[in-house]
């Protein structure tokens, strides 16, 4: 098993751990050989900026970029270092995700987080004004904010005993901010 591989397996557990079950009579998606398939640059810009929003498999997004290897005629270049949980997969683009006219032009995915105050585990840095992302996104203040909060700014959760999928946003200062996919706000 190669390293992206065991990263990859561990977030799966990790998320498989901490999620509700498959509702009853879901069928699993059957392979359909669509990494064989080249994907258009519009097609690797809506998957990311889907991942960053907690829309689909955050993680696999990057993984998916990294196991097909780079495109260059799709606009990324992806490569995955590292090993076990200290694992990160990158996508780099040549055309910016743009996220309430802030702009992106790499998307990462790691378990360690690498960020102060910042717990997503696939996630971008945008130049931006994060206070537009904030109320495109409809982003509420972490209250408490803690070790275990995703970020600064975390998308509504219902009240559960439930480990939902949560869009988290830090920012580093007035032009900058991290915007990203985690799990367990607040722990």
């Amino acid at each position: 098993m190669n390293t992206h591989s065991l990263a990859r397996s561990l977030v799966c557990a990790w998320a498989a751990a901490l999620m509700l079950p498959v509702a009853a009579g879901a069928a699993a998606k059957p392979a359909t050989g669509a990494a064989s398939k080249p994907l258009s640059g519009a097609e690797v810009s809506r998957r990311l900026a889907d991942a960053l929003v907690c829309k689909g498999d955050a993680a696999e997004a990057v993984y998916g970029l990294v196991d097909r290897g780079s495109d260059f005629n799709a606009g990324y270049a992806a490569h995955g270092f590292g090993e076990g949980t200290s694992y990160r997969a990158v996508a780099v683009l040549r055309d910016a995700l743009v996220v309430a006219g802030a702009k992106a032009n790499a998307v990462v995915s790691e378990m360690e987080n690498s960020n102060p105050d910042f717990r997503a585990f696939t996630y971008a840095q945008f130049d931006g004004d994060y206070r537009q992302a904030v109320k495109l996104l409809k982003l509420q203040e972490a209250k408490p904010f803690n070790d275990a909060s995703i970020g600064r700014y975390v998308s509504q959760q219902p009240k559960a005993t439930t480990c939902p999928q949560t869009i988290g946003l830090t920012p580093i200062d007035d032009k900058h901010f991290l915007l990203g996919c985690g799990w367990c706000n607040g722990g």
